[in-house]
């Protein structure tokens, strides 16, 4: 051991941007793993890349947000996320620190019964995103997208894919 090592007390590595967002990731689909809805969960999440690039942030949580709104299992794979979603770019110590203009923090409380306040959420999120300068909503577009690829990835690892006839 170096002199500089001996000196230097036991101190955890701090995590990157990218560690960060995949602890957050794989916590999010493990909370998902074994819900009735996974199955649409996985295939929302899967597709949210493509609904990123084509329409934007605004629109997207727009979509996820009427998409919550439906009923059975359709409704809560969205709901769920897009409480991720929420829980990354807004979720005060667990989100993304270094966001351009959520200068409102929240909490969304985990259960069965947060639907509500999720949707309110997103409304004040989506209410945010828009009255920000076009660079820092793809900036924050940006960071999305490099979240979502971890929740892809967790959620294509962790979730089976529907069986034959299943979807």
């Amino acid at each position: 051991m170096s002199p500089t090592e001996a000196a230097m007390p036991d101190k955890q590595p701090i995590p990157t941007l990218d560690q960060q967002r995949a602890v957050h990731a794989l916590a999010c689909v493990q909370r998902v793993e074994g819900a009735g809805f996974k199955t649409e969960y996985r295939a929302y999440v899967r597709s949210l890349p493509l609904l990123l690039t084509m329409n934007g942030l605004g629109q997207t949580l727009a979509l996820e947000l009427a998409g919550a709104s439906r009923s059975g299992n359709i409704g809560d794979g969205h709901a769920a996320l897009l409480s991720h979603i929420l829980l990354w770019l807004a979720g005060g110590d667990n989100g993304w620190k270094t966001s351009p203009y959520l200068t409102v923090r929240f909490a969304i409380p985990n259960g069965p019964n947060n639907d509500d306040e999720v949707k309110k959420k997103a409304v004040a999120l989506i209410t945010a995103i828009m009255h920000e300068n076009e660079r820092d909503m793809l900036r924050a577009q940006q960071e999305l997208m490099a979240y979502v690829k971890w929740l892809k990835t967790f959620a294509e690892a962790l979730i089976a894919p529907p069986e034959q006839g299943e979807a």
